[in-house]
């Protein structure tokens, strides 16, 4: 019998194939919380990758704002108005179509 934190634990894995995580495991909680009725004490828990993809999404959700102010101060810094600086900030949307479309090349 395997613990955690002085808890029996059972791990389950699945391989998933030609879908994203994401999706694949919304679908599954679904099916697992209509079709499954725990006791009371027991819990489940969504891990491995998919525990990951959860950590950075929300690591990403701080760090682009972060990154996106930071480079419209230095525009403002090095330019001296908000209207230079505003409109060479103009150019990061497509900036980022741009790098999109190398990615796909």
């Amino acid at each position: 019998i395997s613990r955690e934190n002085g808890k029996r634990r059972i791990t389950v894995t699945a391989n998933i194939r030609e879908r994203d995580l994401g999706s694949f495991v919304e679908e599954a909680q679904a099916v697992v919380e209509e079709q499954v009725m725990l006791p009371p004490g027991y819990w489940f828990e969504w891990g491995g990758q998919f525990e990951q993809l959860v950590s950075a999404t929300k690591r990403l959700s701080i760090v682009v704002p972060a990154a996106l102010v930071l480079i419209f101060a230095l525009l403002f810094a090095s330019l001296g108005t908000a209207k230079d600086a505003l409109l060479v900030y103009s150019g990061v949307p497509l900036a980022l179509t741009g790098g999109i479309a190398a990615l796909a090349l």
